[in-house]
């Protein structure tokens, strides 16, 4: 139980001792006394998240919109040009931080400052889980027995290669790139849920520093006002909580147990109708409800307490009431009557019905196969199904991870669980084209964990590659097979004309193919050829060469993967010198004018 919340692995190794002195002398499960030594984040981390924000932001910068869009463009940028209130829920975090780009950037018109405000919080995003993977990566080598013997000499460009595809994997997603170069209100979302994530890996390193857990409890109080949806991703981030320290994790779930029954009580006596007119609903409420019981009940028995970390959790609920007390900025701002003051939520109804989102339609809870499947196709359109292999190589070794690895990596996959497919049961769209163009917004947030575990993915492929290469050659192999024949599914789909008529996106996959073709290439050179193929299985030493060569290849041929993303994603994306928003805006009010 002692090793469930050990922050092990800051440190050379020492010798373990025995499971009984260990939970003796830490019967409950607790934090332990002693933290490991040193920060976080190296300088190599920071490098890559320094790489990617700048890279990112040139790329938005170069593709950015000279003006007004279409959509929410010119509602969003009056809002945000007299720090007004727009449509519900009113965003008022974003409508306060992107006033401030207006008056920090002193050229160019107003959306355009607006639009650069989104591309910053969007390449922020990128740098941070650039920050993320590089860190996880090095900690997820160190914690597996099999990588115990490699040559740690290229450690750091494992790292920095890592962290670098997965940074710009996100940051040139179609998703969040559609959003970072107009004006528009997501990527602070992603860039405010990236925050907390920031602050749960440092909780997980250092969890006797519970500041870092309210400050990530405070941030996700932002989350909530920069987008609601995101609020779906609590349970995710709470398994995080919980495998960092039991205790803790263990009193959060009582306070979800506590707060369904609390609701189904209010429900039974009828003083609150939610339940009433969506029973899809009390369905996932239910489920919700029940898992917590479940999960407070096992934490429970395993720390032999309940309820001695609940000044913790209040704390922590606190810090989220901070964050999402910012709501109350709009009625501050309507106060002041600005230009843009939707549902004037300076009186008391006006704020319900923009807080709740009044002029929306009630969602009908449900889930389909076919919205599944429209979702895998959007994941497989942005990262490509090469690419998303990677994402299932750190499940392989789970088991063989240290605890506090494992557990992120459990909290990583349930949050994306939570940001997926609760959020496909909660929106129930539709799945014509021009529905899934409308929601797919929504699930930019997830694609965020499917980033990060690629990259860590990517690390473990590395590991491989030096003292254990043999062992697992024809797992890399047959990997590499897959990835080849769905490459080149890809590049053959590319050139049926009712999908693709354009030379890019043929080029981009076929960038694709010959980065997966090139990786199976080597594979096959680089077994042993004094033997048959795959007969025998020699250990490469530590010191041997051919490990780093292996290695330095392989890296090399990684940094290439952002590449095809960039290609696939850029003519949907890229706004320069589109005036087609501002025109037809200007046409509209100025019906038959010359100019």
């Amino acid at each position: 139980m002692a090793q469930t919340s050990s922050p092990s692995g800051a440190r050379p190794a020492t010798p373990a001792t025995p499971k009984t002195s260990s939970s003796t002398a830490n019967p409950g499960g607790s934090t332990p006394s002693v933290p490991p030594l040193g920060r976080l984040f190296r300088a190599v981390d920071w490098a890559a998240f320094a790489l990617v924000s700048v890279i990112v932001m040139i790329g938005y910068l170069l593709t950015i919109a000279p003006d007004l869009t279409l959509e929410d463009s010119g509602e969003l940028a009056v809002a945000s040009m007299y720090a007004g209130v727009p449509h519900p829920p009113g965003y008022p975090v974003w409508t306060v931080y992107t006033w401030l780009f207006t008056k920090l950037l002193p050229f160019s018109n107003i959306a355009w400052r607006v639009a650069v405000s989104s591309a910053f919080a969007a390449a922020m995003s990128a740098g941070m889980v650039a920050l993320l993977v590089s860190r996880g990566s090095a900690l997820i080598l160190d914690s597996v027995d099999l990588f115990k013997g490699r040559d740690r000499s290229l450690d750091d460009w494992i790292s920095l290669v890592t962290g670098f595809v997965s940074g710009m994997l996100l940051g040139f997603n179609g998703y969040i790139w559609s959003q970072a170069v107009i004006v528009e209100v997501y990527t602070i979302a992603v860039w405010s849920l990236m925050g907390v994530l920031v602050c749960l890996k440092r909780y997980t390193w250092l969890p006797h520093q519970r500041w870092n857990l309210y400050l990530g409890c405070f941030l996700f109080g932002i989350c909530f006002c920069n987008h609601q949806t995101l609020i779906v991703g609590a349970m995710g981030l709470e398994v995080i909580v919980l495998m960092a320290d039991r205790r803790v994790g263990r009193d959060f779930l009582l306070l979800n147990t506590l707060i369904w029954i609390l609701m189904l009580a209010l429900h039974a006596a009828g003083k609150i109708k939610i339940f009433v007119e969506n029973p899809s609903l009390l369905l996932i409420f239910n489920f919700v409800g029940i898992l917590s019981a479940l999960g407070c009940a096992w934490t429970a028995i395993l720390t032999n307490r309940l309820g001695d970390r609940a000044h913790v959790v209040l704390f922590s609920g606190a810090a989220f009431a901070v964050g999402a007390l910012l709501y109350f900025y709009m009625p501050l701002a309507s106060v002041t009557n600005p230009p843009l003051n939707w549902g004037y939520p300076r009186v008391w109804d006006g704020f319900v019905h923009a807080f709740t989102r009044g002029q929306y339609e009630k969602t009908s809870p449900g889930i389909s196969f076919a919205q599944i499947f429209a979702y895998f196709q959007g994941l497989k359109e942005e990262f490509n199904w090469a690419n998303l292999i990677l994402a299932v190589v750190p499940f392989l070794l789970l088991l063989r991870m240290r605890l506090r690895e494992r557990g992120w990596l459990i909290g990583l996959g349930t949050t994306y669980f939570c940001l997926a497919f609760l959020l496909i049961y909660l929106l129930n769209g539709q799945t014509d084209k021009q529905s899934r163009e409308l929601v797919k917004v929504f699930y930019t947030s997830s694609h965020v964990m499917v980033a990060m575990i690629i990259g860590y993915g990517m690390a473990i492929v590395g590991g491989f590659l030096q003292n254990v290469f043999h062992q697992w050659r024809m797992m890399l192999v047959g990997g590499s097979v897959v990835a080849v024949a769905l490459n080149l599914y890809q590049l053959i789909g590319t050139f049926d004309p009712s999908e693709n008529v354009f030379f890019i996106p043929r080029l981009a996959a076929g960038i694709s193919l010959l980065i997966t073709a090139v990786l199976l290439l080597f594979l096959i050179i680089w077994g042993d050829s004094t033997t048959a193929f795959g007969n025998t299985t020699p250990t490469d030493s530590p010191g041997k060469g051919s490990g780093k060569t292996r290695l330095a290849l392989t890296l090399a041929l990684f940094c290439f993967i952002p590449v095809d993303s960039i290609l696939d994603h850029w003519a949907e994306n890229e706004q320069r010198n589109h005036y087609f928003g501002y025109w037809f805006g200007h046409d509209m009010f100025e019906p038959g004018m010359d100019t």
